[in-house]
């Protein structure tokens, strides 16, 4: 029998690099910062900035607010993949060998200390808001545990990619109303527009999921899960346009609390010509490619409705 290394730790001393070398390569690998660091900044400053125009007509934020909803989203977004490695250990040990924790870089153990550590940070953020962003945060760590657990459903979610993946993706609702209650929280102000905001941010969940699980036939690989696999490449294809088109639905009916919408449904529609081209010409190519291109547009569809959001919003800014 093949000996897997599910832990992560290598042989004691096979390691002897310092903690912070180790964990800078893991993000480069596996957490790359200056991707998520960007997606956390705009994701965290539509949420608050639309929060705030949906509730006082104008988008009026603290500098405090803003930093804080950001840097909790980008430690947020660290703890879901470490929950990742915990829950894919014995999978990546067998077919991903190569990944960090595996290969012995780093261990389980220190990702899970990295990542309680941040929960301090994240906890202090939060006491400073008020008890409402407190709520949320615990909140959000409840559905995470589950997350990690698989909802005590393993077996039966596995065999079920579409439905595990609805199930994990749930936890963009409770990371949607962390970041606004930034906002409302103080004020006790919900916008029940913000409503139609959660249901984008669910979709772009699903945008990125499965961008990065669609692959070319030859491509695939043992053991490792994609929706290409599971639906056949084209159809993947069709539900991630279809979800890119749904969030930015989404979007423009939350955008239309604010004023006609016109600018944003335009600006949508002259990028989903440059991004359903691009999808299509990656198709054709084939190969490595589908990977590449699905990856990178379904990350930069995200992005680009976000910041359609930021821009709307600052038409009625006034930074505190």
């Amino acid at each position: 029998m093949q000996n897997l290394n599910i832990e992560g730790s290598g042989k004691p001393g096979a390691n002897p690099l310092p903690l912070p070398g180790r964990f800078w390569t893991y993000l480069q690998e596996r957490f790359p910062l200056p991707s998520f660091v960007l997606m956390s900044l705009v994701f965290s400053l539509a949420g608050l900035s639309l929060s705030s125009s949906l509730r006082l007509g104008s988008c009026r934020l603290s500098l405090f607010h803003c930093l804080a909803a950001m840097l909790t989203t980008v430690f947020l977004f660290f703890q879901l993949r470490v929950i990742d490695e915990h829950k894919d250990r014995l999978n990546d040990a067998r077919y991903l060998p190569e990944r960090p924790v595996p290969r012995g870089l780093i261990s389980l153990k220190e990702l899970s200390s990295l990542a309680i550590a941040l929960m301090t940070l994240q906890l202090a953020f939060a006491l400073l808001a008020g008890k409402v962003v407190v709520l949320c945060l615990f909140a959000s760590w409840v559905y995470m545990w589950l997350m990690g657990r698989e909802f005590f459903l393993s077996s039966y979610l596995k065999e079920r990619p579409i439905l595990y993946m609805l199930s994990h993706m749930l936890i963009m609702l409770f990371v949607d109303l962390l970041i606004t209650s930034y906002d409302f929280g103080p004020s006790n102000g919900f916008a029940t527009g913000l409503l139609w905001f959660f249901a984008a941010s669910f979709m772009s969940g699903m945008v990125v999921e499965f961008g990065r699980k669609i692959v070319a036939p030859e491509c695939e690989r043992e053991g490792i899960v994609s929706y290409s696999g599971y639906l056949g490449l084209k159809q993947a294809a069709l539900w991630l346009a279809l979800f890119i088109i749904a969030a930015q639905v989404f979007l423009t009916v939350c955008l239309s609390r604010l004023g006609p919408p016109l600018a944003a449904g335009l600006a949508f529609l002259i990028y989903d010509l440059f991004c359903f081209t691009a999808l299509f010409l990656g198709l054709k190519k084939g190969g490595p490619t589908v990977s590449k291109v699905f990856a990178a547009l379904s990350n930069m569809s995200v992005l680009f409705g976000y910041l359609v959001v930021l821009l709307n919003c600052t038409m009625h800014s006034g930074v505190n």
